[in-house]
């Protein structure tokens, strides 16, 4: 009985342990973090210093010092009880000016006067606007500081009253209360879920639709951003009212507008397929893909995120990604020196490779992609070089024959076969799962299995054979199908047996020492350079 006929005979009999699909599917991103502090810094939230306002009588004095404003704080919050309205906005615009410094704002120092009660009845029964576009911009600088701080203006009941204040018919009162919002949005999960639950997000995007203003545009879409951020995610029914005009936020010249706005794409689309249906129906991808060839830095995070989010979810999402041609752009971010711009990239073809075979074939097309995601395996951080191994694990499992025989080339075997030595069982798996495809298609396309001699001649199974005697049994099994149908010829004895026996495989494997120097099942003339066939 030949070689072939024994595998064939092996392969028919042994039990099935095992599927690619298993390990092939969609991820969805859970541990690549782009710059994570510097994002939450600058999402949660903003103080007001801008005192050039045109509410701000003319003859104030915007150099006063801070220490002389200090020295008479208790003043101007005695003042704000005042029944004159000239003499309550003259102290309010004092004590905004304290909060409002660039540096180290006195902000405890304005809580410990007790004037926060005094604000929210400001908030509550005024009537006019100047007065009530002062105290919303202390309440809202007053927000900007610690959480405890941020607690003490909720606590007094802060948050319908700033939803309250976007019925106004003064454009700065409306952007005032809109940045209260963000930054009260942007400190906890409840503040955020109170809001959406009193309508914040519709009435900012009525407000925004009606406005000229930039400043409202730019304030607006940051206050979406941090009403649609956090986990455990809002519901994406309170959410979807954002997506229309997120598709064409996402068309801004604002490169503020632009970030803001791909931010909270990336966050309604972290979701269920369902959830990216209603994302890529809103008509989102062109405009999404296309801030890549904007190379700012400041989109590239949040773009990647989304164009990740997206194609994590079906074959049908992916191409909706794929019509706009990001690969290209992509391989060109594979070269970017931040390490989480180079993951989040391989994370999204690792997604596209685990689609169909026109999808595979789409990123094969671009020259010298395979290369560099081989020499990022090769040379990379090992977070990195894991995300590399899932796209070409995935684009193997999945491929036709003809795209496993472009990708399985000498050093992709080589370096993917080197993971075998690190200690992280999901990647023995995703490796030892490619490794049987190539094997497969070895076996079925070669007279010689030239994939399992090149193992052979690496090195790689002993590797395999260790991962035999592996604690997680999955790993156990796919590394002893491996050895089973590729590197052990039983005698003629044994296949004799087998017949007469005419009973399954039981998985009782050969120990490890049994399976060692197997050169003698191939060629001995095949070259070297076997794979440039």
């Amino acid at each position: 009985m030949s070689f072939r006929d024994r595998f064939l005979k092996r392969k028919n009999r042994f039990k099935k342990t095992f599927d690619f699909n298993e390990s092939r599917g969609k991820r969805m991103q859970t541990a690549i973090m782009i710059s994570k502090n510097k994002r939450d810094e600058q999402l949660m939230k903003k103080r007001n210093i801008n005192i050039s306002v045109n509410h701000i009588d003319s003859d104030s004095d915007d150099d006063e010092p801070i220490d002389l404003l200090l020295k008479n704080l208790n003043s101007y919050v005695n003042s704000i009880k005042s029944n004159d309205n000239s003499q309550k906005q003259f102290a309010l615009i004092k004590i905004r000016k304290i909060v409002s410094v660039e540096e180290n704002p006195p902000i405890q120092q304005i809580i410990d006067t007790g004037i926060i009660p005094d604000l929210i009845k400001i908030l509550s029964h005024e009537k006019n606007v100047k007065i009530l576009f002062e105290a919303a911009w202390i309440l809202t600088n007053i927000a900007s500081g610690n959480s405890n701080q941020t607690k003490t203006v909720t606590k007094a009941g802060a948050i319908p009253l700033f939803v309250r204040l976007l019925e106004s018919n003064d454009e700065d009162v409306q952007e005032q209360a809109i940045w209260g919002i963000a930054n009260i949005a942007g400190d906890r999960i409840k503040y955020r879920d109170q809001f959406l639950h009193f309508g914040a997000l519709s009435q900012i995007l009525n407000i925004m639709k009606h406005t000229t203003s930039q400043d409202i545009l730019q304030n607006g879409t940051w206050a979406i951003s941090n009403l649609c951020r956090g986990k455990p995610k809002p519901a994406f029914s309170k959410l979807r009212i954002a997506l229309p005009f997120l598709q064409r936020l996402l068309q801004s010249v604002d490169l503020g507008i632009l970030s803001d706005a791909a931010w909270a794409v990336s966050y309604l689309t972290n979701g269920a397929d369902e959830d990216i249906e209603e994302c890529v129906q809103s008509g989102i991808v062109p405009p999404l893909v296309k801030l890549l060839e904007m190379n700012q830095p400041k989109l590239i995070a949040p773009v990647l995120r989304a164009i990740g989010n997206i194609v994590s979810g079906t074959d049908e999402h992916t191409t909706a990604v794929l019509k706009e041609n990001p690969i290209p752009r992509l391989f060109e971010l594979s070269y970017s020196s931040r390490d989480s711009i180079r993951k989040e990239v391989c994370w999204i073809l690792s997604n596209i490779s685990a689609g169909t075979e026109e999808q595979i074939q789409q990123f094969l097309l671009v020259d010298g992609i395979v290369e560099r995601l081989v020499e990022i395996l090769k040379t990379d951080k090992y977070e990195i070089r894991k995300e590399v191994s899932w796209v070409l694990s995935n684009a193997i499992t999945g491929g036709s024959p003809e795209q496993i025989k472009a990708i399985a080339q000498e050093d992709c075997i080589e370096s993917l076969c080197n993971l075998l030595e690190i200690n992280d069982n999901k990647i023995f798996i995703v490796v030892l799962d490619a490794l049987k495809s190539i094997l497969q298609f070895g076996e079925e396309h070669f007279e010689e299995n030239i994939y399992a001699k090149y193992l052979e001649e690496i090195g790689a199974v002993s590797k395999i054979e260790t991962l035999q005697k592996h604690s997680n049994d999955e790993v156990y099994e796919k590394a002893s199908d491996l050895i089973h149908l590729y590197f052990w010829e039983p005698s003629d004895n044994d296949v004799d047996e087998e017949i007469f026996n005419d009973s399954s495989f039981d998985s009782n494997f050969p120990n490890v020492e049994t399976t060692t120097n197997t050169n003698n099942n191939f060629s001995q003339n095949q070259s070297q350079h076997i794979f440039n066939i």
